[in-house]
């Protein structure tokens, strides 16, 4: 149980690799604190995942969903050892048709959301003289999917 009273955020946490991140960490011990846009997704998991989890809905880019997130982690699990920035966003379109408005919500998403969360979690750590941040990326990251803008 390597992950025994720690506490962990996981943004996009109701599917997909949020998710499964979820599953791994109560398995190894941990809470877990899901948070993304779909309730019900986010309840579906946490119920699954019993007492150890907590579902907090909520949007990226709201700067106060993200302090009341790391409030109600707070008051739940009274720590945050782990942060996972796992959200993000892709609109998968060729460069020249991505539109200033599209462009604007992808890096809302997976730029400026991810530093304020980060922002909002590190005082935290930083009292309680530790912690892990973990960004998630896509392959796009690494290598180019032409005619498709990263």
């Amino acid at each position: 149980m390597r992950l025994a009273n720690k506490t962990a955020i996981i943004t996009g946490g109701g599917s997909g690799i949020g998710q499964a991140c979820a599953r791994a960490f109560c398995r190894e011990g941990g809470n877990v604190v899901l948070f993304g846009r779909r309730q019900q997704k986010l309840e579906e998991t946490a119920q699954e995942l019993g007492s150890q989890a907590l579902a907090v809905q909520g949007d990226m880019t709201r700067r106060e969903d993200l302090a009341r997130l790391v409030q109600e982690t707070q008051d739940k699990f009274h720590r945050i050892d782990i942060l996972v920035n796992n959200a993000g966003l892709f609109k998968g379109a060729p460069l020249h048709e991505i539109s200033d408005e599209q462009y604007d919500e992808m890096m809302d998403i997976n730029m400026r959301a991810v530093f304020r969360l980060t922002r909002e979690v590190l005082p935290v750590m930083m009292e309680q003289q530790g912690g892990s941040i973990v960004h998630i990326s896509s392959i796009l990251g690494l290598i180019a999917v032409p005619p498709k803008a990263p």
